[in-house]
């Protein structure tokens, strides 16, 4: 299945969906955010590579993302600001999108603080962002969220820090392990289980999350089998 949804992140679900990623990046500088070394075992970062070298697109790599902490980001926004960098993509799971987003917002604003305490509302404003989730998990590339670690001793969040694009290709996921895969259906299924247990004024609501807790562990079950199984990576992607 291939289709386009807007909320107001512009989705491209599919198998061609990376294909976007010379047309959105034509123009601009790229920075690369990513987390350990898994999107280059399993030829991602290649594919994406490959794209803007093909399109003349210039990039600087960011990659050892794996937590989402405050001095990554702060590091990430100084690299972003020297280089010229003007885009971002980011590739993996939450820890990756997370330290993107935040780069991205971060990048166009003086006093990031501000808008981690809450003194300031987002006013919309970051470089251009694309995600390409190759971890699907916490949702974090459908959302304006930003879970930070390790900022002033503690764990904190940026609101209002939304991506553009994501980018969707179930294929992307086939190189999980069962582990891997595991966690992944597992932190989709509790996170929809919050709205499920909690949504008790939104009746169409809660219907949707239950069939979507029905549809992960029927796709958990599939995966256990066949790992491969694009439509069950799909589902549990989208």
């Amino acid at each position: 299945m291939k289709f386009q949804y807007h909320n107001p992140i512009r989705f491209h679900f599919g198998e061609d969906a990376f294909d976007q990623i010379p047309t959105l990046c034509k123009g601009h500088k790229v920075m690369l955010v990513y987390g350990g070394g898994a999107i280059k075992a399993n030829g991602i970062y290649s594919r994406i590579t490959d794209m803007l070298n093909a399109g003349g697109i210039p990039y600087v790599d960011y990659g050892g993302q794996t937590a989402a902490t405050y001095q990554d980001i702060l590091q990430g926004i100084e690299i972003a600001r020297q280089e010229g960098v003007d885009a971002i993509i980011e590739i993996g799971g939450a820890s990756a999108m997370d330290t993107g987003k935040a780069i991205a917002f971060g990048a166009v604003h003086e006093n990031l603080e501000d808008y981690i305490e809450g003194k300031l509302q987002s006013n919309g404003r970051h470089l251009f962002n694309i995600i390409v989730p190759t971890y699907p998990s916490t949702g974090s590339e459908a959302n304006g969220v930003c879970d930070i670690m390790e900022y002033k001793g503690y764990g904190t969040e940026l609101f209002g820090a939304w991506p553009d694009y994501c980018l969707m290709d179930p294929a992307a996921t086939f190189s999980l392990d069962q582990r891997s895969t595991a966690y992944s259906a597992l932190v989709c299924f509790i996170q929809t289980s919050a709205w499920f247990i909690g949504n008790h004024q939104n009746d169409i609501a809660k219907g949707f999350s239950k069939t979507v807790l029905q549809v992960l562990l029927d796709s958990y079950r599939k995966l256990l089998e066949d790992p491969r199984n694009e439509r069950a990576r799909g589902n549990v992607m989208w």
